[in-house]
């Protein structure tokens, strides 16, 4: 879904759109650090343009200079498990190497936030759209790409997750 009609959905919802311009701190991250999530990576196989299903883990901590440290985990292809780090700059309108362009505080507490960066995919120059969701014990993460050369946005990938109940 193209990130405007995400945040169009949400303040139909009830959610505020954040005066002033956005920013992403830690502490928007607070439901989940220390927890373990569980869920799948959904991806868009280039080979066949089908989409694709992994099993995930991932593990949500701050780290003591106030980074964002993300351990991913994936039980059927071990080869791919990555580890993160995401800095916020001090103003807060940069996550890692992102841009925060929106963000949405949501009625039931959780928030949604909009990035973007300039990249590569599929060997192509690429503007990433990343739609971030978050609330207690969900995360969730959609990745859009637009290739320079074309005008619309796709979904490239989504990782949709929840706390693990042990």
């Amino acid at each position: 879904m193209f990130p405007l009609a995400i945040l169009a959905a949400a303040a139909l919802q009830g959610g505020a759109i954040a005066s002033g311009p956005p920013t992403v701190s830690l502490a928007d991250f607070e439901p989940l650090i220390g927890k373990t999530l569980e869920g799948t990576l959904t991806y868009r196989d280039y080979s066949d343009g089908m989409p694709r299903s992994v099993a995930l883990t991932a593990a949500i901590s701050a780290s003591q200079d106030g980074a964002l440290e993300v351990t991913l985990v994936y039980p059927d292809e071990p080869w791919q498990n990555a580890e993160e780090r995401l800095e916020f700059s001090p103003d807060g309108r940069m996550f890692g190497p992102e841009t925060v362009i929106a963000r949405i505080e949501r009625q039931d507490g959780g928030i949604d936030f909009i990035t973007s960066v300039e990249g590569e995919d599929d060997n192509q120059a690429s503007e990433f759209r990343f739609v971030y969701s978050i609330a207690d014990c969900q995360f969730s993460v959609f990745k859009n790409v637009r290739f320079l050369t074309g005008n619309a946005f796709f979904e490239r990938n989504r990782y949709e997750l929840a706390c693990r109940q042990d």
